[in-house]
């Protein structure tokens, strides 16, 4: 048995949009001319059938592999602590440290003023 669903929904058919002009037809579909009339009634009651179908069965969610939000993936691990930074112990200078004789003197604490009662 031929499924008329399916050679419709195959591209045969075609919905049309409504026009200023007005047609013999009072069909609001466009069939190909090698339909017979016979067939074009039958196709003009699936089709109504099938709209009626999707009227009743409102909107529903995709359920096509593409279109499903992705499993939640597991968190990154966190970022690998640096290794401790090798500093090179220096050497103190040969000839030693320079110390000028009034170092002393630039950091000597300044006596404070005495509070006036």
């Amino acid at each position: 048995m031929i499924d008329y669903r399916t050679i419709l929904a195959g591209g045969f058919l075609s919905k049309s949009y409504p026009t200023v002009h007005q047609t013999r037809s009072r069909s609001r579909y466009k069939f190909p001319s090698l339909l017979s009339p016979s067939l074009q009634f039958l196709a003009v009651q699936i089709l109504d059938e099938m709209e009626v179908d999707r009227r009743e069965q409102g909107w529903e969610t995709p359920k096509r592999g593409e279109c499903r939000i992705p499993a939640e993936l597991p968190c990154p691990p966190p970022p690998r602590k640096r290794p401790p930074a090798t500093a090179k112990r220096q050497e103190p200078p040969i000839g030693g440290y320079f110390q000028p004789p009034d170092l002393e003197v630039l950091f000597a604490l300044a006596p404070r003023r005495e509070v006036c009662v």
